[in-house]
């Protein structure tokens, strides 16, 4: 498969237009063809790098620690108390789907206004992914630009999808944040590490190590019983996830590592129609 001059080579059909979201100048391994429910074609392709074989020097300055939450209306908090808030794309889309879906189900089975509708739905809930995919990347790239050691919770994402704010957790698709921060910290040489579910960030006083116990979910602030010290709640669990984080990275522990180590990076294409 050969792309160039804004067009895609495909074998048996011959050159098809596209429209590339990136220059593509390394050797390419394979590539995907998929068509949403739209109806937009896109086209994925693989192609091979060499990693960079030493990471960028630990520098605690350029170190951040971010707590995930879903308190309104925060996404993310850092270390330094900056906060990212939640787009909530789903959210702002729930009632407009909910009435295409309303209207999808009156239709008759195979007529064409039944295949509109359908349509219909379709195109909202492919607006919500890409508002929401972009709004990742974006978040991603500045947070890998920026930072040169990155540390995040461990958190069980799929039991937090069984909850009661599963709605909430898989609208902020978390998941997919730390699976572009990783790699894209990766292909940077920076140090993404991800601290254990079970160390006690919350609880924890960033400033004496007191460990409050009593703590409970509902309390968002709290005051240190060892040192006096008034926390908010997330920007304290922010603080200990950095210093934990700068802990492993510093004494040599493995860092988080995908599934099967590939070099692979993905550019993605739409065919032009």
């Amino acid at each position: 498969m050969r792309i160039g001059n804004g067009s895609v080579y495909v074998p048996s059909i011959g050159r098809v237009r596209i429209r590339q979201s990136q220059a593509i100048e390394l050797p390419t391994r394979s590539a995907t063809f998929k068509r949403t429910a739209v109806g937009h074609w896109f086209v994925t392709v693989v192609v091979e790098f060499a990693m960079p074989a030493a990471k960028v020097p630990i520098r605690e300055e350029q170190a951040v620690g971010y707590d995930l939450v879903l308190e309104p209306p925060n996404f993310l908090v850092r270390s330094d108390g900056e906060a990212v808030r939640a787009p909530r794309y789903y959210r702002a889309r729930e009632r407009k789907q909910r009435r295409a879906q309303r209207q999808l189900s009156r239709k008759p089975k195979g007529s064409r206004n039944r295949a509109k509708a359908r349509r219909r739905v379709a195109k909202i809930q492919e607006r919500t992914a890409n508002l929401r995919r972009e709004f990742l990347h974006q978040l991603s790239h500045l947070i890998v630009m920026t930072w040169s050691v990155i540390c995040f919770e461990d958190l069980s994402l799929k039991a937090l999808a069984r909850t009661k704010h599963a709605k909430s957790w898989l609208d902020a698709a978390f998941g997919e944040l730390l699976r572009q921060v990783e790699y894209k910290a990766r292909w940077n040489s920076k140090h993404f590490v991800q601290v254990g579910r079970f160390f006690p960030s919350t609880k924890l006083c960033s400033a004496c190590g007191y460990k409050n116990d009593d703590l409970s979910l509902s309390e968002r602030e709290w005051t240190c019983l060892g040192c006096g010290t008034h926390h908010l709640r997330d920007l304290n669990a922010a603080k200990n996830v950095r210093a934990e984080g700068l802990k492993i990275v510093a004494e040599g522990h493995p860092e988080t590592e995908n599934a099967c180590g590939l070099r692979v990076s993905l550019a993605e294409a739409s065919v032009a129609g």
